[in-house]
């Protein structure tokens, strides 16, 4: 058993929690944007600018004559990882009554409690009015009378005609997928898809005109749905305008999504076995707006 001063990662606690935490299809922090490894807490990184990338530019060319060029810009967005981190004590006293792999189970806790935490920063970086291009409102909402398919329809096409490529991933409050899948006009085209198995989230994102819809489950908000683009060459190389997680991890524990869950050590003051829970992590904000934000939609 170490002191505390000589902690170091566990890599075979972090995976085993990854292995045994159950529910984690809940989570999806890590899906919604694409993820950009950072090699200092805090810098700047490249993308190309996705108003290049939609621009159509081929034209006649004569024989002899030159090509016509065109260059990708490339601009920089800064970042910050912060570092978040919790404690699990077990006292020795507990350890023989429990039974079982204590240590394991803490790792477990403390693995669950760091991918609730990128879900609670998604959900207060991302969701919040003003940020994005078009914040808007439905007079009609879609737990009533709204028309959700006319109205995603319409945003795409005001993200489409400024430049700003496809709007076809959504984040939404649960509230609002529930809503949704409530919704007389939703019903009618769901119970038209019997063809094929699909889950109620891709049977949504088909009927809605969309790729991918991500269900925030962890956060307190409600009635946000968020239409977003995604880089359509290399997300993962070159983010489009800051709709990424950046997660800066020296140590070896990025199958766990950037959670790194330390050796025990043992704490003589409390008589108790500790583990630590470390998260660095970033979330970015976009720049230019590449979405177009619904709110107060049920």
């Amino acid at each position: 058993m170490t002191t505390e001063t000589g902690v170091v990662f566990s890599k075979p606690l972090t995976l085993g929690a990854v292995a045994q935490v159950a529910n984690q299809d809940l989570y999806v922090a890590t899906k919604v944007f694409p993820i950009v490894l950072a090699n200092s807490l805090k810098g700047t990184y490249k993308y190309f600018n996705i108003a290049d990338l939609n621009t159509f530019a081929v034209e006649v060319r004569k024989p002899g004559a030159s090509y016509k060029n065109v260059t990708l810009n490339v601009s920089e967005q800064a970042y910050l990882c912060k570092q978040y981190g919790l404690k699990y004590s077990l006292p020795i006293e507990h350890e023989n009554e429990l039974g079982g792999d204590i240590l394991q189970t803490g790792a477990n806790f403390l693995y669950d409690q760091g991918l609730k935490t990128l879900e609670y920063q998604l959900a207060s970086t991302y969701l919040v009015t003003g940020l994005w291009g078009t914040d808007y409102a439905p007079t009609n909402k879609w737990s009533g009378t709204g028309n959700p398919i006319t109205d995603i329809r319409n945003a795409q096409v005001s993200v489409r005609k400024a430049g700003q490529g496809i709007a076809d991933c959504a984040l939404m409050t649960e509230d609002v997928f529930l809503a949704l899948l409530e919704n007389a006009i939703i019903i009618d085209r769901l119970s038209v898809d019997t063809l094929r198995v699909l889950t109620q989230a891709e049977q949504l994102a088909n009927i809605l005109g969309l790729k991918e819809i991500h269900i925030l489950r962890q956060t307190t908000l409600t009635g946000f749905c968020l239409l977003y683009v995604k880089n359509p060459t290399a997300p993962e190389q070159n983010p489009n305008a800051g709709l990424i997680i950046i997660r800066n991890y020296a140590e070896d524990v990025m199958d766990a999504k950037g959670i790194g869950i330390t050796n025990p050590y043992f704490d003589e003051d409390t008589d108790s076995k500790v583990l630590k829970l470390k998260l660095r992590f970033a979330m970015v904000v976009p720049a230019p707006n590449l979405g177009y934000l619904f709110n107060t939609v049920v």
